[in-house]
């Protein structure tokens, strides 16, 4: 991230691009403010390594953001690092496939996946559909050994009759990755926490 006067620029870790940093509400505020906070006297423009919630969409059409190809509305700030960088330790999210499919937060959660209540610390379990077929069933388990699968039952999510109800937990090394993984299956249509009664 690199704020300054008339610069408003995020570099995704992707490096592909850079992406105008979109919006005027409270959010980009408190971005412009940690930015400004995190700098301590550090020459202007100097890059500060955030990780951002929000989603990909098209650049202005009017003043200096309409000079990049596309622009990034965040909706929150995760985490700021000033000597931080991109390396395999940082989860980054597609965020328009988590908004669109889960329906909890995963970074509430530890390293561990493990959820801080206050009193003591618990994983989370998630619950989603898929077709009852052989051949789904083996892709969710390649990709998240501790699913459950149950065909038949609707669980709280409401599995079809022809659906098998998946149950996992965030208490798995790179739990992350693998709930981006599955959001990116086209039969999962949403992952919703799962609550025991």
């Amino acid at each position: 991230m690199v704020i300054g006067h008339e610069v408003r620029s995020f570099e995704p870790c992707d490096g592909k691009q850079a992406l105008w940093l979109m919006g005027d509400g409270s959010v980009l505020r408190e971005i412009m403010a940690t930015y400004n906070s995190a700098l301590q006297g550090a020459n202007p423009y100097k890059k500060i390594f955030m990780v951002l919630g929000g989603e990909l969409t098209e650049a202005t059409d009017v003043g200096i953001g309409a000079e990049y190809k596309a622009g990034f509305k965040s909706t929150r700030i995760v985490s700021v690092s000033p000597e931080g960088n991109c390396t395999e330790d940082v989860y980054i999210f597609d965020s328009p496939i988590i908004s669109k499919k889960m329906t909890f937060d995963p970074n509430r959660l530890d390293d561990n996946g493990l959820l801080d209540t206050g009193k003591s610390k618990r994983a989370l379990a998630y619950e989603f559909c898929i077709p009852d077929t052989a051949q789904c069933k083996n892709e969710v388990k390649a990709i998240d050994p501790t699913l459950q699968l149950m065909s038949g039952s609707p669980g709280r999510i409401g599995c079809g009759k022809d659906e098998s109800l998946c149950i996992g937990s965030t208490h798995q090394r790179e739990f992350k990755r693998i709930l981006q993984q599955l959001t990116e299956l086209n039969y999962i249509k949403r992952i919703d926490e799962c609550f025991f009664e």
